[in-house]
């Protein structure tokens, strides 16, 4: 099975590679296929294309892939472009025409924890700026969602 790991690329410390490198291994280890943008033969981050042959590698590597792993950092760029695809791609995968072609890819999160604290910081945030609760968005909940709406898919069991 193919697994997708969103996780910080631009900035990433020696520390945050060490780490999600780690996580890589372990479920190579166990015999899943992962695609990870930090390895330079997955995704080459030296790009004629300021960027565009990234997200084009990117977009058919989460299409290919029935699980994508999130090490989540909430100071990376690329979270947003890379959770933005998987949504879309799952919300074409719940159309009869498309489910097929497309498919669903369950969503799951290395460090729920650090998800929990920055949902929490921009829910604080906002009702501070007199947004109703009920108003308050935000990427990281995008994402708290879509892993919500996954599990049951059940590719993968952490």
């Amino acid at each position: 099975m193919r697994i997708f790991v969103i996780c910080k690329v631009r900035g990433a410390t020696d520390e945050q590679i060490a780490e999600q490198r780690a996580c890589v291994e372990l479920l190579e280890d166990f015999g899943y296929k992962v695609h990870w943008p930090n390895r330079g033969t997955d995704t080459k981050q030296q790009d004629p294309e300021h960027g565009t042959g990234i997200c084009r590698t990117t977009f058919w590597a989460i299409f290919r892939a029935k699980v994508v792993a999130v090490v989540f950092d909430p100071t990376s760029e690329g979270f947003v472009a890379d959770l933005m695809m998987t949504f879309a791609l799952n919300e074409l995968g719940k159309k009869r025409l498309f489910r097929q072609l497309v498919g669903r890819r369950q969503v799951v999160i290395a460090n729920p924890e650090v998800v929990e604290q920055k949902i929490r910081e921009e829910t604080e945030k906002q009702i501070s700026q007199g947004i109703p609760p009920q108003f308050v968005k935000s990427y990281t909940m995008v994402l708290k969602n879509l892993v919500q709406e996954t599990a049951s898919i059940g590719h993968f069991r952490s």
